[in-house]
């Protein structure tokens, strides 16, 4: 096994809520929201590891806090070997270049007023990359990547002259312009029509390759993810309840959560019978179940263990782990 580009060990991220006036006198404390809560994974070079979940389920948090957009609250974040967790913001800019992250909203993450040329050419030229004479042709070169050819005619537009499919793919050749080890992508085609989603994932797709970068795919769509994902971890409330290959967790799903989101994927086919989670609220990340967490919802759950004692990832079968006391077969 190659050495992981990427490793999180026992990540957290809590936000803490900020108590009125009025709720001090009362002596009312401050609540936090576990979004990431003891997180751990790995990702090596040339692999694509899918992390879906319901919304707000801690995915993007994730994401931002691996490369150091947000600050973790405790944990470990390993990058090619080192520990990137207690750096200064100074000592991250230097690792910017290896870490980048492509954002949902092609929309809000381009600057209006910069053409496309000047939206690629900025992080190449604040972090170096490039000498100023070859700026424009490594811009060049990762609209030719792209597809969007021929680059001359882009490179002078602005994004609302751009189609939405031509914005992510300005996105896309933004973040890989600099040559990153590792990429975060949050829900990159979400805002894509179904014919231009599959282009773009096969550019994405090359690109990985081309890099030999790790990359973080983040998705609610779970027939999405098999197709792209060597991967996936599957993400409730602040914790990864299951993780394996794509396959084994598309055809074996071993926790009820995973079933319950494969059965959500629309299929041809109205009188298949299919499991769904119990008709109950999402409970708040502001107040943790006891437990397993996903035990309020559960249709196996024994009120014994289940409300009583969190479950540990445990290997079932090879690279193959599950967060549940009574793993579905």
């Amino acid at each position: 096994m190659p050495r992981p580009v990427i490793e999180a060990h026992d990540l957290k991220k809590h936000f803490k809520l900020k108590t009125s006036i009025f709720q001090s006198i009362l002596g009312r404390k401050a609540v936090t929201v576990h979004a990431v809560d003891g997180v751990a994974l790995k990702i090596v070079p040339k692999e694509v590891l899918g992390l879906v979940g319901e919304s707000g389920c801690g995915k993007t948090t994730t994401g931002k806090v691996l490369i150091r957009l947000l600050e973790p609250t405790e944990g470990k974040i390993i990058f090619n070997g080192t520990d990137i967790t207690a750096l200064t913001q100074k000592e991250i800019r230097r690792l910017r270049k290896e870490m980048q992250m492509i954002f949902q909203d092609p929309y809000e993450s381009l600057n209006p007023r910069m053409s496309v040329y000047d939206i690629i050419a900025e992080p190449i030229r604040n972090l170096k990359i490039a000498d100023p004479d070859k700026v424009l042709d490594l811009v060049s070169k990762s609209l030719e990547d792209l597809d969007l050819v021929p680059p001359e005619e882009f490179l002078l537009r602005f994004p609302h002259e751009l189609s939405g499919g031509q914005r992510q793919r300005v996105a896309i050749a933004r973040a890989f312009a600099l040559d990153p080890k590792f990429v975060v992508a949050d829900e990159p085609t979400s805002m894509l029509d179904a014919s231009t989603r599959s282009e773009v994932l096969k550019l994405i797709s090359s690109l990985i390759v081309k890099a030999e970068c790790a990359f973080l795919y983040i998705t609610h769509d779970l027939a999405l993810a098999r197709y792209i994902c060597d991967r996936i971890a599957v993400m409730y409330l602040g914790k990864i309840m299951e993780i394996g290959p794509s396959e084994e967790i598309i055809l074996k799903p071993a926790h009820p959560y995973s079933r319950a989101l494969l059965a959500a994927v629309p299929v041809p086919d109205p009188t298949l019978k299919t499991e769904e989670i119990t008709l109950k609220e999402v409970p708040s990340a502001l107040h943790l179940p006891s437990g397993c967490r996903f035990h309020t919802r559960c249709p196996y759950a024994s009120s014994q263990i289940c409300m009583k004692t969190e479950p540990e990832l445990t290997q079932i079968e090879k690279n193959h782990y599950v967060a549940c006391h009574f793993p579905l077969k």
